[in-house]
């Protein structure tokens, strides 16, 4: 089974240790940002990138990380091409904070995410 259908048992441990941007396509896409934040996601989304190019980092709760995550694919997918250099780094950290937030989630955290998931 892949460890993208044991996470929808809450099982966020399954989620691969190292986690990328090259692994995550299928998993952003678990959730759809537009019908949970609708024309403020793409606002938050840009925020939070613009923090993360200038900071290092990123930061946010897991849900609005998932919810960049599912933007950033939306944005490279409207690009037409794949991230590479800085913005794949960015984006891979995105992901690695994103794994992080997910592994400390509380049990009200979780269930919250897992009703996110799309059918």
């Amino acid at each position: 089974m892949a460890w993208e259908e044991i996470i929808k048992d809450g099982q966020f441990d399954a989620i691969p240790e190292t986690f990328s941007w090259g692994q995550s396509a299928s998993f952003a896409h678990m959730i759809n940002g537009y019908a949970i934040m609708g024309d403020a996601l793409g606002e938050l989304a840009n925020e939070r990138l613009e923090e993360a190019e200038a900071q290092g980092s990123w930061r946010g709760t897991a849900k609005e990380l998932w919810l960049c995550l599912f933007f950033e694919h939306r944005r490279w997918r409207h690009f037409g091409e794949s991230p590479s250099g800085k913005e794949l780094k960015v984006l891979n950290a995105l992901c690695q904070e994103l794994r992080e937030r997910l592994m400390v989630a509380r049990q009200n955290e979780r269930d919250e995410l897992l009703n996110l998931l799309t059918p």
